[in-house]
């Protein structure tokens, strides 16, 4: 039980430690960051442009996986009932 609790409290020491680092990193590059904002900001631009144009894509891509599929099965409706009429 004690082994336990002692493990547990070294979990929570490292997550702390690791927090605090995050927040040094974090500072950091914010620091380097606004020191060097005009090689930034094109790079974030383009980044962004990249996401918006990948999720337009992604969209489109999953629209025509639905049409195509919707059709399919409007088909298969169609070549059945056909093929019940031909009887």
């Amino acid at each position: 039980m004690a082994a336990r609790r002692r493990r547990r409290r070294l979990k929570k020491q490292t997550r702390k430690k690791l927090q605090g680092w995050g927040a040094v990193a974090a500072a950091a590059a914010v620091v380097w960051g606004a020191r060097n904002w005009s090689t930034v900001w094109p790079v974030l631009v383009a980044v962004l442009a990249v996401a918006v144009l990948g999720g337009a894509g992604w969209a489109l891509l999953r629209a025509h996986c639905l049409a195509v599929g919707q059709d399919r099965a409007w088909r298969a409706q169609e070549k059945v009932r056909a093929l019940d009429d031909a009887l």
